[in-house]
């Protein structure tokens, strides 16, 4: 999937730095078990774990519903704090209906995780199952290319 980008709809936001995304509905996203809040949470503990290089990675959520998002959610994933930007996938028309065939491009096998280098293309997927993704994996994968790949360093 490496090289695929996103719409234009995603690129002012995915421009300029390394990004991990996901897409999914808003709706019962507050729920412990639910499974939005694990990659959330997951996205956010590896960016988190970076460092002093955590300043170059982003974390984006497409919602795809038109379900309002907690409080809860809001505050615990602020773009400020834990460097999430919530994006909501327009109603409807062309925009929404490329973004949707990008993403399930990229999805034929399931949901997943997505890294996106600062230039918008996606170099990486994580599979979302049961046990999966990988905290340990992810996170050398993204340490690896942060450490080695300088753009996105000034963004």
């Amino acid at each position: 999937v490496r090289g695929a980008e996103p719409t234009e709809y995603l690129m002012p936001v995915v421009q300029g730095k390394w990004t991990l995304l996901m897409a999914g509905p808003g709706a019962n996203c507050d729920a412990e078990e639910d499974q939005c809040l694990k990659q959330l949470f997951l996205m956010r503990q590896i960016r988190a774990s970076m460092g002093k290089e955590k300043a170059r990675l982003q974390i984006v959520w497409v919602v795809t519903d038109s379900a309002p998002i907690s409080e809860k959610i809001q505050q615990a994933y602020d773009k400020e704090i834990a460097g999430v930007t919530i994006l909501n996938l327009p109603a409807n028309g062309p925009v929404r209906d490329q973004l949707k065939a990008w993403l399930n491009e990229a999805n034929a096998n399931g949901p997943a995780l997505h890294l996106l280098d600062p230039n918008g293309a996606r170099m990486m997927r994580y599979q979302v199952q049961e046990n999966a993704p990988d905290f340990k994996k992810m996170r050398k994968d993204v340490e690896k290319l942060l450490k080695w790949n300088p753009i996105g360093k000034n963004g």
